[in-house]
């Protein structure tokens, strides 16, 4: 056990990574998110990657990753359907997973042209800084429904 109490039972090594545009270096975000990172790497790895520009949201990514994007358009799922749609990409045999959030006007066209899933977070629209929040606590919540954590409450 760790210190969250967590099962240290990591169910792949397949990287996660969210890249998203640049955030303010004092952004109350950054905290929260951080938390959720060293709670995640627990299951598995995660990075977080704020960029200068979009033109830079694909660069290295390959073939052999998955992308998701997170855009208000995206398919909802619950929290247990995302944690299994998330397992099955875990188990798909790509190299990496790499979730997209795009700043105020969203992801050009060219992005979302290459997800193979778009992902509604909420029917309402959120700001990039709690969007992110809200990923990463499902990222989180997900890897415990994996990992048979008893963390998800219904």
């Amino acid at each position: 056990m760790n210190n969250f109490g967590l099962k240290e039972n990591v169910s792949t090594s397949m990287e996660i990574e969210v890249r998203t545009l640049a955030i303010a270096k004092n952004s109350w975000a950054l905290e929260v998110l951080h938390s959720y990172e060293k709670k995640i790497s627990y299951f598995n790895p995660i990075q977080l990657k704020a960029l200068k520009n979009e033109k830079d949201f694909l660069k290295g990514v390959g073939d052999k990753d998955f992308i998701v994007i997170c855009d208000e358009r995206g398919k909802s799922f619950t929290s247990k359907q995302f944690a299994q749609q998330l397992e099955k990409i875990l188990e798909s045999g790509k190299k990496k997973i790499y979730f997209f959030i795009g700043g105020p006007f969203g992801l050009p066209d060219e992005i979302k042209a290459k997800a193979q899933l778009q992902i509604n977070l909420s029917s309402l629209v959120f700001n990039q800084e709690l969007a992110l929040v809200v990923l990463f606590e499902q990222i989180f919540r997900a890897m415990t429904l994996i990992n048979n954590h008893p963390y998800h409450n219904e």
